[in-house]
């Protein structure tokens, strides 16, 4: 009895010794329902010894309680628990309790959550005269849509979760050079398959731009003559309605080309640059240019919908290839604190400045780069988690997403942008 009493009294002490430092919101939402949201609760525990704990929390009238007691280990730890999703500020409380001891308890003010969306392009980007010979390169490009096709497709041995539309591959054709390349070495029958069989049913995608053309520099003839193979032959002989103008790894669009975008009938256009650039032209910290935003033309009429990144291998975890920042091999286990915190930094304004959207665009390829798919990561992903929503997509439905929701709200900007990318008055002359 007396051995029983002191282990009793050794726990309660093990127990006296943690405290509550901190709780923190998370981007995340595991798929249930009712809806919770993630918080991460940090416990110090200054003994030598584990303490089980229970978890509580409150807000807005909802509770939740672990249902299995957590094991707070010696030192700092970070400890996930629920908490209620809500749609307007509410005070929250977060109660951790061990046996015989007064509960920790945390109290604050809880924001609502987004419900993120992120949207992946995976593509390849094509600088010509770069990597390889122009034919070498030719025959590869058509490889490459070869690949994506398969990876785009439904084979027999996948499973109906894997069928799901939010868990497929969608691949990005970055420019009409890919259509070239792919006539030349298929023909153009094989090539009206992949129109009607990929393009046209949302399997891939195909955007505007000749190639990695710098239209800063054209005048406004060049610009429409520039337009035309995507607006109006792409349209008459195949019945594409192509709505981006992507510019890739090149320094910008004039004024003009806003207008003449426009005019030929562009809804959108995007540029991933190149974050190493000219001392940080690219970001949002020295440029002041928003993420997003109507982008009027000389004439005060006509305008697109512009938005930016600073590069086109942004490093997002999912369908990574060799073009980021983490390698292929944390594609192991789902990383759901590198997306939260990335997420985080988001809304804090840290990555593209302010961003009050729900939805984000990660162009995530590299020069050259051979489509790749991680089929299974992402049905994990969207069996455990409603929110964020990670798709493998194009450009064309991120911009119908943030038009659809965001239209209003979008500033609008008249006049030239900087050339984020001066030296290449150096490189390209």
């Amino acid at each position: 009895m007396r051995t029983g009493t002191l282990l009793v009294l050794a726990a309660l002490s093990a127990a006296a010794q943690v405290k509550l430092v901190s709780v923190e919101p998370t981007v995340l939402f595991p798929r249930a329902t009712p809806l919770r949201q993630v918080a991460v609760v940090t416990l110090l525990n200054e003994g030598k010894q584990a303490v089980d704990m229970t978890a509580e929390t409150r807000v807005a009238g909802e509770q939740w309680r672990s249902a299995n007691a957590i094991a707070v280990p010696p030192g700092v730890s970070r400890q996930s628990v629920m908490v209620a999703d809500i749609k307007a500020p509410a005070e929250l409380e977060v109660s951790m309790i061990a046996a015989g001891q007064a509960p920790l308890q945390w109290k604050g003010e809880w924001q609502p959550q987004r419900k993120w969306k992120v949207y992946i392009m995976e593509s390849a980007h094509e600088d010509l005269g770069y990597e390889d010979w122009i034919f070498n390169k030719q025959k590869e490009v058509a490889d490459f849509i070869d690949l994506a096709k398969h990876l785009s497709g439904s084979p027999e041995n996948q499973s109906v979760v894997e069928r799901a539309a939010v868990n497929r591959y969608q691949y990005t054709l970055e420019t009409l050079l890919f259509y070239r390349n792919y006539i030349e070495e298929r023909g153009p029958a094989a090539w009206r398959e992949v129109v009607e069989k990929y393009i046209k049913r949302g399997a891939m995608h195909l955007t505007g731009a000749p190639s990695g053309v710098h239209n800063h520099w054209m005048d406004y003839e060049e610009l429409a003559r520039n337009m035309y193979p995507s607006r109006i032959e792409m349209k008459q002989r195949y019945g594409l309605d192509l709505k981006t103008y992507l510019i890739v790894d090149n320094p910008s669009a004039s004024w003009a080309a806003a207008q003449a975008a426009a005019q030929a009938g562009f809804k959108y256009i995007a540029r991933w640059g190149q974050g190493w650039r000219t001392g940080g032209n690219n970001d949002y910290a020295k440029t002041k240019v928003p993420a997003l935003f109507w982008w009027q033309g000389p004439n005060g009429k006509d305008k697109v919908l512009y938005g930016w990144r600073s590069h086109y291998g942004t490093g997002f975890w999912f369908g990574q290839t060799n073009s980021g920042n983490a390698s292929r091999s944390v594609l192991g286990d789902m990383p759901e604190q590198y997306v939260s915190t990335y997420l985080r930094k988001v809304e804090a304004g840290n990555v593209i400045g302010p961003y009050p959207y729900d939805a984000i665009i990660e162009p995530a390829y590299g020069d050259h780069d051979v489509p790749y798919f991680d089929r299974g990561l992402l049905v994990r992903w969207t069996n455990q988690y409603a929110y964020p929503e990670i798709r493998v997509t194009g450009v064309d439905p991120f911009f119908e997403y943030i038009e659809k929701k965001y239209a209003a709200q979008l500033p609008v900007l008249s006049g030239d942008l900087n050339n984020f990318s001066a030296d290449y008055a150096t490189i390209d002359p």
